[in-house]
């Protein structure tokens, strides 16, 4: 297990300007070179966007800093779409496994708002990260 807190700070301190369009290239570059994966993401309003292929999920891709979150049987595709220096790749290999822990604090400045007490951010899954952040 890799320290997601880490990963998310050296996101926010530590890479050049990440945009809305860098976060579209990837989305279409990762779909573009896994048969069947689709991408999901309302680029007005969402800070996530996520890349699956039926029910496997692939990538989450934070529209904030420059942070992927990929499942490790994917990380090479992610990172052919993804120039040297530009993101944080950080592999998992499941995104429902608690296994993570990140500072509500840390992410409330980061994303800008309070976020919700409905999941743990003691016992984190990807998913939960992305419920309590999508928006």
């Amino acid at each position: 297990m890799g320290n997601l807190e880490k990963a998310i700070i050296d996101a926010r301190d530590g890479f050049q300007p990440w945009t809305r369009d860098s976060v579209r290239h990837v989305l279409k570059c990762v779909t573009c070179r896994l048969p069947g994966a689709q991408y999901d993401w309302d680029e007005t309003n969402e800070n996530w966007g996520v890349i699956s292929r039926t029910d496997q999920g692939i990538a989450y891709i934070c529209a904030k800093v420059p942070l992927i979150v990929v499942a490790g049987t994917f990380a090479a595709e992610v990172k052919e779409c993804v120039k040297d220096n530009e993101a944080v790749i950080f592999e998992v290999n499941n995104f429902d496994h608690k296994e993570h822990k990140v500072a509500k604090h840390v992410l409330e400045a980061i994303f800008g708002k309070m976020l919700t007490n409905v999941v743990s951010y003691e016992a984190l899954s990807i998913r939960d990260l992305w419920y309590a952040t999508v928006n």
